[in-house]
């Protein structure tokens, strides 16, 4: 006998039969084993027969179903169903079929593990009009007419239970293994939704430095950094709407911390919860777009670099010319008069000029200086000193903690020199109401490590990312170039090193690191001890042409007065005085350091007959103006290397 499922004829269920399918529908498990006992379980008690229920499905589709056969359940392939002739009429055609014991084939007995089975009936599972599946059910009493109807009810229950239970497990699995890949993820993953995450993983944990409680509470307009808020925000809404939106971008994360980091991204939108939402894959790119930023500004510094050098050097020839006459103007006419005041003002701002084409000549590379080995305990030291005796405030104190053992790099100390004293003097300028400004040097990684910090105001957070670009600076244009920074940052990149800048509301650090030196040692390690230069118009030429080659415990003031409090402090670590005998009290802090110290040497620049007379106390030497270079640096060297008796 087959029926084509119920549509034989109609049957009217008593009671009892709806009492038990209310009852099987409310007690129901949402896992497939307990499904498939609790309908049999309840079939056994209401009728006597045994259930068993088959499922199939395509090939490609098996992988489902595959974990959830049992006992009570059996997953066939097609070709399985087609050696089972009952099954395959039921399945195959979605018929009903009745069958006495006598008329079972061999493969339905097999099955169903028994010789004498007796009375069998096996019920479609129907999908969209086609079977996937059937209950078997058996026995030895018979079945009525309304039974008949109830066990095809109970089936398809069953099948519509199994598909339930089974979608529930795959989308279980789906997605604890979608959170397992993009907690994995060499990326932070995030979703949105109503403007607030509402999933993490790990990696975005760690890069906005939140807990998931708090992550999830934060809205997603204060994860984002104030340049970047209102287009990523604005991008977000209008995805949202089904816009198109460019779906990779890059902006900054506003961390915990308050640090901003950049990220790059890749966005789309999803289902999630039943309502749209925006998942975000990011990766942390800052240290990508800090290369990118240094590409760009060495593109832009070559470029600045052509065109620095000419006019600088065409501005050194200038000022040379005007510095050469302002000073024959002076020779020639009485200190008093009207003219000589004018010549030395005019002298004194092409200095301040000239010192300016130094910086351009050198930011500029033009200066072909070498790089030369030097102990940078002892060039961060000779700089503190020299700016602490040039400045003469006492509202400004230098920390100078220096390395315990020496820290030999190989740098050009003329234009090291001079980046780092604008450095030094940008941490003071920082703080005009006095403070600390802290000197730290240490060895980590084969680098060699200079910190200074200061306690000023720190510098605005749309400025951070400017500091090193070529002529940005804060401070009136008369003031300053701009190239403290930039300069800084130039020569270091140049020695192999980098240049780090923080900055908050209590001060600036920037941090300058730069290779070890293995190589020989330089002049200034022979000796061990400092050359003062004390000149008014020369000193920066001077202390340019020793550090060339390869001094760099210099110390160079403006002033007698200066020098002699220096002097007091530094007697013993002074090997050698090179003073301008012009700069007034000059002559006689020459005696106060002879005094002090009979054996110290001396290089004295004059052009004074009267001056050669002093040749006659020993160590000493006269040179005149112009001064000659070669024959001072000469003097220099054989001054630091010879102990005792200067010939």
């Amino acid at each position: 006998m087959a029926r084509d499922g119920m549509a034989e004829r109609r049957v009217d269920f008593s009671p009892s039969s709806c009492d038990f399918v209310i009852d099987l529908l409310r007690s129901l498990s949402s896992d497939v084993a307990g499904i498939t006992a609790q309908i049999s379980c309840k079939v056994k008690d209401l009728l006597g027969f045994e259930s068993l229920f088959a499922l199939t499905a395509p090939p490609e589709e098996l992988f489902i179903w595959e974990e959830v056969r049992g006992e009570r359940l059996k997953l066939l392939g097609e070709a399985e169903i087609k050696r089972v002739p009952e099954l395959h009429r039921a399945i195959g055609r979605g018929e009903t079929v009745l069958i006495d014991d006598g008329a079972l084939s061999e493969e339905l007995r097999s099955m169903l593990k028994e010789d004498r089975p007796g009375l069998v009936l096996i019920a479609p599972m129907m999908m969209d009009g086609k079977a996937f599946g059937a209950g078997i059910y058996w026995g030895k009493g018979k079945l009525s007419r309304e039974e008949i109807a109830l066990l095809e009810v109970v089936t398809c229950i069953a099948g519509s239970s199994l598909s339930n239970a089974v979608a529930r497990k795959l989308i279980r699995e789906i997605r604890a293994r979608y959170m397992t890949v993009m907690d994995k993820l060499d990326a932070a993953v995030v979703i949105a939704q109503d403007e607030r995450i509402k999933y993490a993983n790990d990696k975005a944990l760690k890069l906005t430095g939140y807990s998931r409680e708090e992550l999830y509470s934060v809205p997603i307009h204060k994860l984002i950094s104030p340049r970047d808020r209102e287009r990523v925000i604005n991008n977000y809404r209008r995805r949202m709407a089904g816009e198109r939106v460019e779906e990779e971008y890059g902006f900054w994360v506003l961390r915990k911390d308050g640090r901003e980091v950049f990220v790059e991204g890749i966005y789309s939108v999803v289902p999630f919860r039943g309502r749209r939402a925006v998942i975000a894959i990011l990766r942390d790119a800052t240290e990508k777009r800090k290369l990118e930023r240094e590409a760009e500004r060495a593109r832009r510094l070559e470029s600045l670099r052509v065109l620095t050098g000419g006019l600088a050097h065409n501005f050194n020839n200038l000022l040379c010319g005007i510095m050469g006459n302002a000073s024959l103007i002076k020779l020639t006419v009485p200190p008093d008069a009207p003219s000589y005041r004018r010549a030395d003002a005019i002298e004194k701002l092409s200095q301040k000029g000239a010192e300016l084409v130094r910086q351009l000549l050198i930011f500029a590379q033009r200066l072909e200086e070498g790089h030369k080995p030097a102990d940078l305990n002892a060039v961060v030291e000779g700089k503190l000193i020299e700016l602490e005796g040039k400045l003469g405030r006492e509202d400004i104190r230098f920390d100078f903690r220096p390395s315990p053992r020496p820290l030999p790099v190989k740098i050009p100390l003329s234009a090291f020199s001079l980046a780092l004293e604008n450095v030094l003097e940008n941490a003071v300028e920082a703080m005009p109401e006095g403070g600390t400004v802290k000197a730290e040097l240490f060895e980590r990684e084969d680098m060699a490590v200079l910190t200074v910090q200061d306690e000023g105001k720190g510098i605005k957070r749309e400025h951070i990312d400017k500091v090193f670009d070529p002529f940005f600076s804060t401070k009136d244009p008369s003031e300053g170039a701009g190239l403290g920074l930039s300069l800084i940052h130039s020569v270091v990149n140049e020695c192999g090193g980098r240049v780090d800048i923080s900055s908050s509301e209590n001060g600036t650090t920037v941090t300058i690191r730069l290779p070890i030196f293995r190589g020989e040692a330089g002049p200034e390690e022979k000796g061990g001890r400092y050359i003062m230069i004390v000149s008014g118009t020369h000193r920066e030429l001077i202390r340019d042409a020793l550090q060339s080659e390869g001094f760099d415990k210099l110390i160079a003031v403006p002033s007698a007065e200066v020098a002699e409090e220096l002097f007091e402090r530094l007697q013993r670590d002074i090997a050698l005085a090179i003073l301008d005998l012009s700069l007034p009290g000059a002559k006689e802090l020459f005696g106060v350091m002879r005094g002090r110290s009979p054996s110290l040497k001396a290089i004295l620049i004059s052009n004074d007959p009267e001056d050669e007379k002093l040749l006659e106390i020993g160590g000493v030497r006269v040179l005149p103006k112009p001064i000659p270079i070669d024959k001072l640096i000469q003097l220099a060297k054989r001054a630091v290397e010879v102990e005792g008796i200067w010939i």
